[in-house]
């Protein structure tokens, strides 16, 4: 399985490599020839930011003498990408004091280069879409962050990466509630045009609400209650999941995010036992496994992955 590339385009693939070996100006031509289409801007930003953790400094020295967005755009990106490796994937009770603290100096020194990419491109949905997770790790505020979403949706309104990060801060584990997360993800379901995987928001949100009850089981030790959990959950709401997958119909296009939401859809029809379900989206994603949600449900997403498709492949 390929992991952290759930994505078909060959050429941020070759972006990735070329930006290895140190041609920034290769990263930068793939940003610039997608000004015009966020989703492939926002993918791409990311991917790229990933590319050069450890290099923010060197890159914001020479954003200083070239004013580029995109350059702006990849510094506040790779400087994101430190930060949260500095945290790590783990709940906030397992980020001790001072890990918290350079986590969060790290953030803050995304926010200026992304304000910068903004006043450039004025129209870019991308760095306000970087500066949610920003705000989220930060915990600015709630009308902050409504503000936040207003200016994002306002520029791109059916954007998967920002009602990825919508989700995720109106969960409980960042101070929402289940009831406005799911509410925010049917949402998501009743306007996604056919074709688009904003659909995928229905699965994420029960992933997000199946979490904190399996923590609760494997605190309390209990094997049994974990093993009809797993099926229960799912399969309670697999209804839901199955028209929401329905309305996609993914053949109509392609969208940048498909193998994505292939992969949301996959893990929760085989957490479900829809065998045929299963089977069509874990043909749909592929050898491209994405680290959510197989990563919430193991340590390793790679061994969940094996582990839980194994009757349906």
């Amino acid at each position: 399985m390929v992991q952290d590339r759930a994505y078909h385009d060959p050429v941020l693939d070759a972006a990735v490599a070329e930006l290895g070996e140190g041609s920034l100006q290769a990263g930068l031509t793939v940003l610039a020839e997608c000004r015009e289409d966020p989703e492939t801007r926002t993918l791409r930003a990311a991917v790229l930011g990933k590319t050069v953790i450890g290099h923010s400094d060197e890159l914001t020295a020479i954003a200083e003498q070239a004013e580029d967005p995109d350059l702006w755009l990849l510094v506040g990106e790779a400087r994101i990408q430190e930060a949260w490796a500095i945290r790590g994937s783990g709940s906030g009770s397992t980020v001790g004091a001072d890990r918290a603290k350079l986590f969060h100096a790290t953030l803050r020194r995304a926010v200026e280069p992304l304000h910068r990419s903004a006043k450039l491109l004025p129209k870019d949905a991308a760095p306000w879409v970087s500066l949610m997770p920003v705000a989220r790790g930060l915990n600015v505020d709630r009308e902050q962050n409504d503000d936040l979403w207003r200016k994002v949706i306002d520029r791109a309104p059916m954007l998967y990466p920002a009602h990825w990060h919508r989700l995720q801060y109106l969960a409980a584990k960042w101070g929402g509630s289940e009831e406005e997360m799911l509410a925010f993800a049917h949402g998501c379901v009743d306007k996604a045009p056919p074709g688009n995987p904003l659909v995928a928001m229905l699965p994420l949100a029960y992933f997000e609400t199946y979490l904190p009850r399996l923590r609760k089981l494997i605190e309390e030790r209990s094997p049994l209650k974990i093993a009809t959990l797993q099926v229960r959950h799912f399969a309670k709401v697999a209804g839901e999941l199955a028209e929401a997958a329905d309305r996609w119909r993914t053949e109509t296009q392609r969208h940048p995010r498909d193998l994505e939401a292939h992969n949301l859809f996959a893990a929760a029809f085989c957490m479900a036992m829809d065998r045929e379900r299963a089977k069509a989206h874990l043909a749909g994603m592929g050898d491209r496994l994405h680290r959510i949600p197989w990563g919430y449900l193991g340590a390793d997403a790679e061994e969940e992955y094996h582990q839980r498709t194994a009757k349906f492949r």
